[in-house]
């Protein structure tokens, strides 16, 4: 326990302006917001006039705060997506950058203890932040959409824990992948990765337009791997309020499906298969 402590320490020491940056880029957000908010403030602007809206259809309140949540969450979540796979290259490639790679090997704890603390720092340390800033976020902007809208306050928060789901779920498969690449490449491991399936898919392409195939496209099948889609009725008018029951039904269904178990299937491959390869390769 002692020397996982100890790992977890090393890593984080090395890595966590990484881990933060989610963090920081929140905080930007917020101290721009309330610099804002004093502007307008002095300049005698009615801040509550702004946030009456009016003449919405019945039930888009409703609808207005869940969506709302769910976006801002999403967005937290692909920054913390970046972070992720910023990390992977970091946590195993560092040592290579700085030249001290077989100094780390050298330390008389286990490699599936390193491989353990690095993969911990990529993945589920960044999960985790995301999920107290998302819910903090969220919790902001349900409270302020409460003075604009009359929805009900747990719309929102059903926006972020669904957003939150599907979002760990993706940055838990795009750091494992980028977690691969950098076993494979030493340097810019997640942009070589990105063009060596480019290469493939080219291939793919070439193939089946030459023969005939039909070999499904791999970066159509990482999009889906990546993407979180609620689909909304296409029936539904402008002027027309969603079922928000039935939105949230789809999202839970989104979420709790094949697609997702595949997610977490494919992440447990690339982490295995980058720590096989990390383990292996040449050390300097």
């Amino acid at each position: 326990m002692k020397q996982c402590k100890a790992l977890l320490k090393k890593e984080w020491d090395t890595n966590w302006a990484g881990v933060l940056i989610p963090l920081w880029i929140t905080g930007g957000v917020y101290v721009t917001a309330l610099i804002g908010w004093i502007i307008s403030l002095i300049r005698g602007h009615d801040l509550g006039a702004l946030m009456q809206v009016s003449g919405m259809p019945a039930g888009y309140d409703a609808f207005m705060l869940y969506g709302t949540a769910a976006a801002i969450t999403t967005l937290l979540g692909f920054v913390s997506l970046l972070s992720a796979a910023g990390l992977a290259d970091s946590v195993i490639n560092g040592g290579f950058k700085r030249r001290c790679e077989i100094l780390h090997f050298s330390q008389p704890v286990s490699f599936l203890k390193i491989a353990g603390s690095k993969f911990l720092l990529v993945s589920l340390a960044v999960i985790p932040l995301f999920g107290v800033l998302s819910l903090l976020n969220a919790v902001v902007i349900t409270a302020v959409g409460r003075q604009m809208f009359s929805g009900e306050f747990h719309y929102g928060l059903t926006g972020w824990l669904q957003s939150f789901v599907g979002g760990s779920l993706t940055i838990l498969f795009v750091g494992s992948l980028a977690w691969l690449f950098a076993g494979v490449f030493k340097r810019k491991s997640f942009l070589m990765g990105l063009l060596v399936l480019l290469a493939i898919e080219v291939v793919i392409g070439v193939l089946n337009y030459t023969t005939g195939w039909r070999i499904p496209s791999l970066f159509e099948f990482l999009g889906r791997m990546v993407a979180l889609k609620v689909e909304i009725d296409p029936s539904v008018g402008v002027l027309e309020a969603p079922d928000v029951q039935a939105v949230i039904s789809r999202g839970w269904d989104t979420i709790l499906s094949w697609t997702s178990a595949l997610k977490l299937a494919l992440s447990a491959v690339f982490t295995v298969a980058g720590a096989w390869l990390y383990k292996f390769r040449e050390l300097s």
